[in-house]
């Protein structure tokens, strides 16, 4: 479950200088059977977990400092071990900025179950009462910074087939059949 999240406030602070906001934060990449992927931690919580070259990844990642010895990094690595094992286990604290329904389409699509998937419709119905904003939580998953630790890929279109994915659809199928979950192919 998402116990932090940091939301982007109405009127935006100013602007820190690249090196300055770097600082803050810290990068790993792990090895996975799906590709690099690019981890980011401020403060002690994963900020972003995304596939190498997936869209939307701000350049500026590459300039933030690479530390193998961060706990929070470590305790990712042992989990991405373990997930990628067959072994379903909690993720670390995470903390994504974004908005505050993007944090509310998040913490729902976190109670999808590793097998299990669920409609933008569902979640839009959890969240609203109505599955009209189906398509509001389709856009703020496609924002969704942190690959696998929200997991974006359990949800589904409305016929139970595969829609978009912002690491691609073979990545999408490959988590899927990873936790032995069904879903229909078109």
């Amino acid at each position: 479950m998402l116990s932090f999240c940091r939301e982007i406030p109405d009127k935006a602070p100013p602007k820190k200088s690249a090196p300055q906001e770097a600082a803050l934060f810290e990068r790993l990449t792990f090895e996975s059977p799906l590709g690099p992927l690019l981890a980011v931690s401020g403060r002690g919580r994963i900020t972003a977990l995304r596939f190498e070259g997936w869209k939307g990844f701000p350049e500026e990642v590459s300039r933030i400092p690479e530390r193998r010895d961060e706990p929070i990094l470590k305790a990712l690595g042992k989990w991405l071990e373990s997930y990628f094992a067959g072994e379903f286990l909690p993720p670390p604290e995470i903390s994504p900025l974004a908005t505050r329904w993007e944090n509310d389409v998040y913490r729902e699509t976190q109670k999808i179950a590793p097998g299990e998937t669920k409609s933008y419709g569902d979640i839009s119905l959890a969240l609203t009462g109505s599955k009209d904003s189906s398509r509001a939580v389709a856009s703020a998953l496609s924002r969704n910074m942190a690959a696998i630790m929200i997991p974006c890929h359990r949800v589904l279109n409305a016929k139970g087939g595969l829609h978009g994915y912002a690491g691609g659809l073979e990545r999408k199928k490959f988590l899927l059949r990873l936790e032995g979950a069904s879903f229909r192919e078109d």
